[in-house]
């Protein structure tokens, strides 16, 4: 199963690519014990879907593809889960769609000045 994550990328973060990787290690699938996914892609199959409307797609698959500015993600983007920079991870699956849409604005109204990074994780 394929699911949209979002990787919060606070504002100053030089190697944003860099930075995302090093957000999803922890959570990545072992053999020996449970974590959330086994592999993934930056942007993958929701490549692009994360620019704000009118921006220009640039390179497939590549960190400048698929980052917004917090302010400017779209509300209706199917979003499975959020990865914040303390490295929690919420999963929004857990969660009725409107109280996720809802738990989602309130994390991302506290983090204004942070861009997004679009992830698709495979479970």
């Amino acid at each position: 199963m394929h699911s949209l994550l979002l990787v919060l990328v606070p504002s100053g973060v030089a190697d944003v690519s860099g930075f995302v990787r090093e957000q999803l290690e922890p959570h990545r699938h072992r053999v020996d014990d449970f974590r959330r996914f086994d592999y993934f892609v930056i942007g993958g199959l929701f490549d692009g879907r994360i620019l704000p409307p009118g921006a220009r797609p640039r390179r497939p698959h590549s960190i400048e593809n698929n980052l917004c500015p917090v302010r400017e993600l779209d509300p209706e983007l199917p979003v499975g889960g959020i990865l914040l920079p303390d490295g929690a991870w919420i999963d929004g699956l857990d969660l009725s769609q409107p109280r996720w849409r809802e738990y989602l604005r309130a994390i991302l109204d506290e983090h204004q000045e942070a861009s997004l990074a679009c992830v698709d994780i495979h479970c």
